[in-house]
C-alpha cells in the first residue's frame, strides 16, 4: 500500500522555518533528514520538536552535525564550536533552556542524558527505506554501496556530477539533504523542478515562498537533493517535499 511522507532536510536551528513547514505538512508521515542543529539560535527547540515527533511515530535521521555534537560531548574534538560549524549556537541553545552555562563537555554530555536526549541521538539511524524510496542524510554513492551516507558530497560542481553522486539503490528513488543545492544561475539542463506526474514527488513545501535565494530542489530521474540551505545560507528557506512512496 502507498504512503504520502512529507520529508524534510536540514533545519539548523531554525525553528520558526521548521513550524511553517509542519503546518504545511498536515496529518502525513514525516522523514527528517538530520542536521537539526548548530548556526541556528533554537536548536535545543528544534531537536526537542524532532525528539516529540519521533515519540508520536515519524522519522528522524542522524546528520553529520549531531555527529559531531557527539564527538564533542564524549570529549572529542573542538573543531564543533567553530563558527563555521556552529555548535556553539547549540552550546548556548541548550545553556538558556537548562537556565546554566556547560564549561566543559562534560556538563553538556550530563545535562542530555538525564532526559533521554542523548541515548536517542546516539540511536538515530542514518539511512531508512519507505516503500520505494530510501532516505539518507547525504548521498549515498557508490551506487548501492552501505558507506556511510553523511559525509559524501559531490565531487564536481556541476549536475551531471551531482546526479552521478546522489547513488542508487538499487531501484527505487533517493532523497538526500546534507549539500546545499547548487544557484540557479550554475545550473544547465535540469533547471526547472518539474515532477514527473506518474514519480514519486507530489509536491514542495517552503517554509517561506517570499524569500529572497537563489537555490531550488534538485529533481533527477531517479532522486531528489532537498538542503537549499536553510540556516546556512542567508535568507534561504526551508524546503520540505511531499512524496508518494
Amino acid at each position: 500500500m502507498e504512503e504520502v511522507v512529507v520529508v524534510i532536510p536540514d533545519i539548523h536551528g531554525n525553528l520558526d522555518a521548521l513550524e511553517s513547514v509542519l503546518a504545511q505538512a498536515g496529518d502525513n508521515k514525516l522523514v527528517f533528514l538530520g542536521d537539526y542543529i548548530d548556526r541556528g539560535e533554537r536548536s535545543a527547540e528544534v531537536l526537542r520538536r524532532v525528539r516529540a515527533l519521533t515519540e508520536r511515530g515519524h522519522t528522524a535521521l542522524m546528520g553529520n552535525h549531531e555527529e559531531m555534537l557527539l564527538d564533542y560531548v564524549h570529549g572529542g574534538g573542538k573543531y564543533w564550536l567553530t563558527s563555521h560549524i556552529g555548535g556553539q549556537m547549540t552550546v548556548q541553545s541548550f545553556a538558556c533552556e537548562a537556565g546554566r552555562g556547560f564549561g566543559k563537555s562534560g556538563d553538556l554530555h550530563g545535562y542530555l542524558k538525564q532526559d533521554g536526549m542523548l541515548d536517542w541521538l546516539e540511536n538515530l539511524p542514518r539511512k531508512v527505506t519507505v516503500g520505494g524510496v530510501t532516505f539518507s542524510h547525504g548521498p549515498i554513492t557508490p551506487f548501492g554501496a552501505a558507506s556511510n551516507p553523511t559525509w559524501n558530497q559531490p565531487v564536481a560542481n556541476t549536475e551531471q556530477a551531482w546526479s552521478d553522486e546522489l547513488g542508487d539503490p538499487g531501484c527505487g528513488f533517493v532523497v538526500c539533504g546534507h549539500v546545499p543545492t547548487l544557484p540557479d544561475g550554475e545550473r544547465q539542463g535540469l533547471s526547472a523542478f518539474e515532477p514527473d506526474p506518474s514519480g514519486p514527488v507530489l509536491e514542495l513545501l517552503c517554509s517561506d515562498l517570499a524569500a529572497k535565494h537563489d537555490r531550488k530542489p534538485m529533481l533527477f530521474r531517479h532522486g531528489l537533493y532537498l538542503d537549499c540551505g536553510c540556516g546556512s545560507i542567508e535568507g534561504a528557506p526551508l524546503y520540505a517535499a511531499r512524496l508518494r512512496c
